[in-house]
């Protein structure tokens, strides 16, 4: 959090600064274009997790804190607006099931901790209620579209020695993106909370240290809370 407030603090000025500097300025073009710059907290959510059949109903998440950069496209008339582009995103999250003592030599936690390394592209239509040059505050929702280029993880039970899990990912994912934009003069935030609709995971399966294979089945979805800082050229 001290970070977020260093950076809030740093470029807020800057942004006033430069929206004195071009509050008579009239922008002709109804097209922009611009880069962002952000950080995303990624959560795990578990809907169906099983080993040989037996399911597990116990879970929990660690959100995790991850970075991402994107071109931004928009195009708007009066009031409403589309905005699109395309990024690139690290997105970290944890998460633990839990299992019965009988499972994997006693181990009762498993504990996935993984990393994301992917590319968006967001097609989002956005309505302005303040419009005011040079101050903007707008609201917008659409779906986000992600090429997931990490494509395998392995994971650890937390008691060293027990299982092992391996998992391999769907390359494509889809999202619900909805968030808040507010704009001073050619510098905008953006606060956006991206709900997942694909289930990401594509296979899995656990092993132990004896070599015993175990079929397993995961399905989880990610739920992304981000905030960026742009500037339009």
């Amino acid at each position: 959090m001290d970070r977020f407030a260093f950076l809030i603090l740093a470029i807020l000025p800057a942004s006033i600064i430069q929206a004195q500097n071009t509050a008579d300025e009239v922008i002709s073009s109804n097209l922009s274009f611009g880069l962002k710059i952000g950080f995303a907290a990624t959560g795990t959510y578990v809907g169906d997790a099983q080993v040989n059949a037996v399911r597990f109903d116990d879970y929990r998440q660690d959100t995790q804190l991850g970075t991402f950069g994107m071109i931004h496209v928009g195009y708007g008339k009066n009031r409403i607006y589309l905005q699109s582009g395309i990024g690139m995103g690290a997105n970290r999250s944890a998460f633990y099931l839990e299992y019965p003592e009988t499972m994997f030599n006693g181990s009762s936690d498993m504990g996935f901790s993984y990393k994301m390394t992917n590319i968006m592209i967001p097609v989002q239509a956005g309505y302005n209620i303040v419009n005011q040059s040079p101050y903007r505050m707008s609201f917008y929702i659409g779906p986000k579209f992600r090429y997931i280029l990490t494509d395998s993880y392995g994971f650890e039970a937390l008691n060293p020695g027990n299982a092992e899990f391996h998992e391999y990912i769907k390359r494509n994912a889809i999202g619900l993106s909805m968030g808040m934009n507010v704009q001073i003069g050619r510098t905008f935030f953006e606060m956006e909370y991206e709900a997942g609709l694909t289930d990401i995971s594509d296979n899995a399966y656990a092993f132990e240290a004896d070599g015993t294979f175990h079929d397993m089945t995961l399905e989880r979805r990610m739920g992304i809370f981000s905030f960026s800082y742009g500037i339009l050229f």
